[in-house]
C-alpha cells in the first residue's frame, strides 16, 4: 500500500480490562392505572417495557381499599379477560371479560370512584423483557364512570307464573 508507512513494535499490547455485565435485577413495577366503565379497560402503565405475553389478568385483582387486609370488596379478573401490549411494551391495556365487568357492575363499594379502585399486583402477574417478575403492589388507579345507559337485550312474558323477565 503505497503511502501508508507501518511502524513496528516490539513491546505488546496489554489487553484493556472487561467494563462487566450487571444483570437487571429490577422488578417491574405499574406506574399508573386506570379503569374505564365505559369500556371496559383496565389499563396499566409500567416503569419499564414488559414482556409482550406476560401479563397474567388472573393474578390482577380490582379492590376498594389500598391495603388487602382493609378491602371489603375485591374482584380477581378471569382469564375471560384479554391483554394487549403497545408497542414500546410500557402499556397493557386489559379488555375485560364479561363476567369481570357484571361483577364490577354489581359491586356496591368497589370501583364507583377513584377512592376505590385499587389494582393488586400478585407475584409475578407480568415480566420485564429480562424475566423479573413483579413484587406485590398496590397501584392506585383513576376511575372513569360507566355511562352508557342500560339497553335491553330481551324480554319474555309468562302469563303462567305472572311474570315478566327483562334481560339487559
Amino acid at each position: 500500500m503505497a503511502g501508508s508507512d507501518v511502524i513496528a513494535t516490539t513491546t505488546p499490547l496489554a489487553p484493556k480490562a472487561g467494563v462487566g455485565y450487571i444483570a437487571d435485577s429490577n422488578k417491574p413495577t405499574i406506574a399508573s392505572a386506570q379503569l374505564d366503565m365505559s369500556d371496559y379497560t383496565l389499563t396499566l402503565n409500567f416503569g419499564e417495557p414488559i414482556g409482550r405475553d406476560s401479563v397474567d389478568v388472573t393474578q390482577l385483582t380490582i379492590q376498594n381499599r389500598a391495603v388487602s387486609a382493609d378491602a371489603t370488596e375485591a374482584r380477581t379478573l378471569t382469564s375471560a379477560s384479554t391483554v394487549a401490549v403497545s408497542s414500546n411494551a410500557l402499556v397493557a391495556t386489559i379488555s375485560l371479560g364479561d363476567a369481570d365487568v357484571t361483577a364490577l357492575q354489581l359491586a356496591v363499594a368497589l370501583a364507583v370512584g377513584g377512592d376505590s379502585t385499587f389494582v393488586l399486583a400478585m407475584p409475578d402477574a407480568f415480566e420485564d423483557l429480562w424475566g423479573n417478575g413483579n413484587a406485590v403492589q398496590v397501584a392506585d388507579a383513576t376511575f372513569e364512570q360507566d355511562d352508557i345507559s342500560p339497553e335491553m337485550k330481551s324480554f319474555a312474558i309468562n302469563l303462567n307464573a305472572a311474570s315478566i323477565s327483562v334481560t339487559f
